[in-house]
C-alpha cells in the first residue's frame, strides 16, 4: 500500500493558525455582540411589563378614588362624570393586564372584575344620560364595587413592593407561570397574587342589564348546549387537528371554567409556542395564539383575508362574512359575523389573526360564535329601510344599509338596520336603528387607513 503524507512549511502552518485565530474572535465579537443585542432587549421588554403593572396598579387606585366618590352620589350628573372616569380607567387597567405576557392567567378573576366594573360604569353612564338616577341597589353595588377596588389597589402595591425587593422579573414569572411554571416558589409575590385572586374568584355575583353580568355567564354556551363531552385525549387531538400537527406534540396545560369550559393545550411548533384551548364539549377551539415573532409581511390584506376564511370553513364554521379587519404588527386581525337569509347576527362572532408573512393562523378567539349561535325565529321588521332612515340625523349621507341583529347590554338580542353614513367631513358611523319600534339603538365610528378597518 502506498502510504500518502501531506507537509506544509513553518510559514503556512503560522499563517492557518494566525487565520484561525482571527476567526475565532471575530465569531467571539458576533457572539457577544449578539448577546449583548439580546440582552438589552429582553431589559426593554422587562421594563415594559413592569411599566404595565404600574400602570395596572395605577388606574385601579384611580377607580378605587372614583368609586369611593361615588358612594354618595344623588343626582345623574356627578353619577355621568364617575361612571365615565371609572369606564375609562378600567379599560385602561385591561389594557395594561393584557399587555403582560400571556395575560397572567393566575389573575382572570380580577380581569374579569375589571371587565364588570367598566361595563357597570358604562351602564350608569347610560342611564345617567336619561336623567334617570342611582337606585339603592345601584348605589349598594357601588359601594361592594368600592370595597373591592380598594383591596385590589392595596394589592396591586402589595404585588409590586414585593417584586421590588425580591428582584424579581416579572416577565420570566409570568411566562413561567403561563406554562406551567411555579409561582408557588416566589415567596412573597405569589401569595399576594393567590390573595388577590382569591378575594375575587370568592365575590357574589354582580347583575345587571350589561354583557359582563354575572347572570349571563351562568347562562352557559346556546351553540354548546346537549353536544357531547371529550376526554382530555380527545380535546388534544382536535387540538391538533386545528393546528395541523400531530397530537403527540400536544401538552396538556390545566382547564378553564367559567360559560365555556375548556381543556388547555401547549405546542412548541412554527418557531414560537401555541397556546390552545379546545372546549370540552364538541371540541371546538376556544382561542389560540402563537408567541412566535412575525418577520416583515410579504402577503398582501386581501390574500391573508382568504385563507382566515379557508380556514373557518375548512373547520366547518360555514356561512361567516368578514366585517372588519385591522393590522396589529405584523399581523392582520379579521372579524367575521354569522350571516344567514340575508341578516348578519353580529353576536355570532369570530377573530382570526392571520401572519403576514407565513399566512399561518396565529390567533384565533370564537367566544362569541360559541356562546350564541343557533336557530332564531326572528320577528318581522315593523318598520321598512326608508322608514327607520327616517329617525337619523339631518347632515348625513347615507351610503348603505343591511338588516342585522346586536346584543343589547343583557341577555336579549334586537333586529335592527345598520346604515353606514357619513357626514360633512368624510367620517363614517354605523347607526343602528331598531327595526321594530325605531329608537336609535347605537351609533359607532368606523375608522379605515392603510392599516385596514375597525369600530370604535
Amino acid at each position: 500500500m502506498t502510504r500518502v503524507t501531506f507537509s506544509m512549511s513553518k510559514r503556512a502552518l503560522a499563517r492557518l493558525i494566525s487565520f484561525a485565530a482571527a476567526g475565532i474572535l471575530t465569531l467571539s465579537g458576533f457572539c457577544y455582540t449578539g448577546w449583548r443585542q439580546a440582552e438589552a432587549y429582553r431589559r426593554g421588554v422587562e421594563y415594559g411589563y413592569q411599566r404595565s403593572f404600574q400602570d395596572l396598579a395605577d388606574n385601579v387606585a384611580a377607580i378605587d378614588n372614583a368609586l369611593q366618590k361615588g358612594r354618595w352620589v344623588s343626582s345623574p350628573a356627578p353619577a355621568a362624570a364617575l361612571a365615565g372616569e371609572i369606564s375609562r380607567r378600567a379599560y385602561g387597567a385591561q389594557a395594561d393586564l393584557s399587555a403582560l405576557p400571556y395575560a397572567f392567567v393566575e389573575l382572570e378573576s380580577i380581569s374579569k372584575f375589571l371587565s364588570q366594573v367598566g361595563d357597570f360604569a358604562g351602564y350608569i353612564n347610560k342611564q345617567a344620560a336619561m336623567g334617570i338616577p342611582l337606585t339603592a341597589e345601584q348605589t349598594a353595588e357601588i359601594r361592594r364595587l368600592s370595597d373591592a377596588s380598594s383591596y385590589l389597589s392595596a394589592g396591586l402595591v402589595r404585588m409590586l413592593t414585593v417584586a421590588r425587593e425580591e428582584e424579581l422579573n416579572i416577565g420570566r414569572l409570568l411566562m413561567e407561570n403561563k406554562t406551567g411554571g411555579r409561582l408557588g416558589d416566589t415567596g412573597g409575590f405569589a401569595q399576594a397574587v393567590k390573595e388577590a385572586e382569591n378575594h375575587f374568584g370568592g365575590m357574589p355575583p354582580l347583575i345587571y342589564d350589561g354583557p359582563f353580568s354575572d347572570h349571563i355567564e351562568q347562562r352557559g354556551s346556546v351553540f354548546l348546549s346537549g353536544k357531547p363531552e371529550l376526554d382530555r385525549k380527545a380535546a388534544a387531538s382536535r387540538a391538533a387537528e386545528y393546528l395541523d400537527i400531530q397530537p403527540a406534540l400536544m401538552q396538556p396545560l390545566g382547564e378553564t371554567g367559567g360559560a365555556i369550559p375548556a381543556y388547555r393545550f401547549r405546542a412548541v411548533v412554527d418557531g414560537g409556542e401555541i397556546s390552545i384551548a379546545v372546549t370540552k364539549q364538541g371540541g371546538y377551539c376556544l382561542s389560540l395564539t402563537n408567541s412566535r415573532i412575525i418577520g416583515d409581511p410579504k402577503i398582501p390584506f386581501g390574500e391573508a383575508s382568504q385563507k382566515a376564511r379557508e380556514y373557518l370553513e375548512a373547520r366547518g364554521f360555514d356561512g361567516m362574512k368578514e366585517t372588519y379587519c385591522t393590522r396589529s404588527g405584523n399581523t392582520l386581525l379579521v372579524s367575521f359575523a354569522y350571516s344567514f337569509n340575508g341578516v348578519v347576527y353580529y353576536p355570532d362572532l369570530i377573530k382570526v389573526g392571520v401572519a403576514l408573512d407565513t399566512g399561518r393562523i396565529c390567533v384565533f378567539e370564537s367566544s362569541g360564535y360559541l356562546m350564541n349561535h343557533t336557530y332564531r325565529d326572528l320577528p318581522k321588521p315593523s318598520l321598512t329601510v326608508n322608514e327607520a332612515a327616517r329617525v337619523l340625523p339631518d347632515g348625513l349621507l347615507v351610503s348603505s344599509a343591511e338588516v342585522c341583529v346586536i346584543p343589547s347590554g343583557g341577555l336579549s338580542e334586537l333586529l335592527c338596520y345598520m346604515f353606514t353614513c357619513i357626514d360633512e367631513e368624510s367620517r363614517t358611523y354605523l347607526i343602528y336603528v331598531n327595526a321594530r319600534t325605531g329608537a336609535e339603538e347605537k351609533i359607532q365610528i368606523l375608522l379605515e387607513d392603510e392599516n385596514g378597518s375597525m369600530i370604535v
